[in-house]
């Protein structure tokens, strides 16, 4: 050994001494703040409406009977999007009236103009979305500029996590909160889904899986006709919206009242290839999403596994449960196969049916509603699951403080 690889291995010796004291001391420290409190929460949602209905009566005739009724199935009555649903239906010209960083600046705003604390507060920005308006800088970096923020203020942008985001965002800023007992945290996520509308127009006639399977003249063109059903079940099924959370400790003054953070609870890629369930990605310049089959279940499969790891007690004090509003078929997966009373995963529903899949923002979405509405008893449990790309499953449990 050299000299320089001796002196570099003292230093690392040295480095890791201190680091591993920074960690207990920061441990130590913050022994006394056992949870962290979600205090406020507000979602933006768009004005243009999506009524399936409507939509059906105005194009229907570009899909097959079956179809029709596998569109209506999906249970989901209206959404909100950012894009002008009357020129695109009656004109055929796709028009963004917003963009993701707008939404997201929208979604902070409101929230500090209803909540108890001046943006100046924020000590951290936690940011994620899967349709950033830009590569590079982050969310994060945009909105410190736009919304006004202190320049000083600790930040980092996620991305990459699909709808599983929340939890794991909660994750990173309860540990933040547990060394800095005082500071005060801002989540935010965002999507704006009608970005990946395709020309629909362009299209004769749009036919079920099952239909493009079984006739030998669809079959031939295979790949072409299920391209073209998964993008009109998209534009069914995904909503644009933007939400934003503060969070504090336990024992900051006004925290008396929100949902506390009892536990998360993590699982990512049981099996090598489940990060392959449902990804984004580009096709001739174009961004695309796909969702196996097999997604439901294997959504089933995490979802068993870790209310395995949940203790009795935690379970049987749980009020209502906000499920992923990833599709009808999915929450009814959990319900049933879980065993969940259907009562308590009503709002789940209820998000699906009024707004549809709100990606990383259906979980927020149902908490908001919670807390506005006083859906739960104070002292009664919350138990949120969320799926997302990766392939992973979450779940927290919150009590209602």
């Amino acid at each position: 050994m050299n000299k320089n690889q001796v002196t570099y291995a003292k230093n690392s010796v040295i480095n890791q001494t201190l680091e591993a004291n920074d960690l207990a001391f920061n441990i130590k420290k913050s022994s006394a703040i056992k949870n962290s409190v979600i205090k406020n929460i507000n979602s933006y949602i768009p004005k243009h409406k999506f009524n399936t209905k409507e939509v059906i009566s105005k194009i229907g005739h570009k899909f097959s009977d079956k179809l029709k009724s596998q569109l209506l199935e999906m249970d989901i009555q209206e959404r909100y999007v950012a894009c002008d649903m009357n020129k695109f239906l009656n004109e055929n010209i796709f028009e963004l009236t917003e963009t993701n960083t707008g939404m997201s600046i929208k979604a902070v705003n409101e929230l500090i103009f209803k909540s108890d604390f001046d943006i100046k507060e924020i000590d951290h920005l936690i940011t994620s979305t899967e349709t950033d308006d830009y590569i590079s800088p982050g969310l994060s970096n945009v909105l410190i500029a736009e919304c006004g923020f202190r320049n000083d203020i600790r930040h980092v942008s996620v991305a990459g996590m699909g709808c599983a985001s929340i939890i794991t965002l909660l994750g990173i800023a309860q540990d933040y909160i547990a060394i800095r007992p005082q500071a005060k945290v801002m989540i935010l996520m965002s999507v704006l889904s009608s970005s990946f509308y395709q020309n629909i127009f362009d299209v004769d006639k749009f036919y079920t899986i099952e239909e493009i399977r079984k006739d030998e003249s669809l079959s031939k063109n295979k790949e072409y006709h299920i391209n073209n059903w998964l993008s009109i079940i998209q534009m069914f099924l995904f909503s644009d919206s933007a939400s934003a959370m503060i969070i504090t400790g336990d024992d900051v003054p006004g925290s008396d009242s929100g949902f506390k953070l009892i536990k998360n609870y993590h699982l990512s890629n049981i099996s090598k290839n489940d990060y392959k369930l449902a990804y984004f990605y580009h096709d001739k310049n174009k961004m695309k999403f796909h969702m196996d089959k097999k997604l439901p279940a294997k959504g089933l499969i995490y979802t068993k596994k870790l209310l395995q790891e949940i203790p009795a007690e935690l379970k049987e004090n749980i009020d209502a449960w906000i499920i992923h509003t990833g599709s009808k078929k999915i929450i009814d997966s959990v319900v049933s196969g879980c065993n969940i009373p259907y009562k308590k995963a009503k709002i789940s529903y209820d998000i699906l049916n009024s707004y549809g899949n709100l990606s990383l923002c259906s979980l927020s979405m149902g908490l908001e509603i919670l807390q506005r509405r006083n859906f739960v008893a104070k002292g009664k449990l919350i138990g949120v699951i969320g799926f997302g790309n990766g392939f992973s499953a979450n779940i927290s449990i919150l009590e209602n403080k």
